[in-house]
């Protein structure tokens, strides 16, 4: 059985939060490094991704994800990981920003 509409209607708008935290940190992020600026906070993308996880978590306590074919579990779940592998590589890119970050004395001034 295909991911019902009722379990996508659950995760939609949640999934839509994580596009926009993490859209807004990259462009954060973007922004302080073309300022020679410290990295923004990825807290706001930690805090969407984890409603997504424990949503998906109520799913699963509920059931809702045992009737699922293997194929269409094995899709739901990857989205899990995937994002969990994207909030490893915004913190990996939190940690570049830091390190790029301009002394304070060589900053340019506008």
């Amino acid at each position: 059985m295909p991911v019902s509409d009722v379990m996508r209607g659950r995760v939609r708008p949640l999934l839509k939060d994580v596009e926009a935290t993490g859209t807004a940190y990259m462009r954060a992020c973007a922004a302080a490094l073309r300022e020679g600026e410290g990295p923004p906070s990825v807290d706001a993308f930690q805090r969407a991704l984890d409603a997504y996880d424990a949503e998906v978590q109520a799913m699963r306590d509920e059931g809702l994800t045992m009737a699922l074919s293997g194929e269409a579990a094995e899709r739901f779940f990857a989205v899990s990981f995937a994002l969990e592998e994207m909030c490893h590589e915004l913190r990996d890119l939190e940690r570049l920003v830091r390190e790029w970050r301009m002394p304070e004395g060589s900053r340019v001034l506008r």
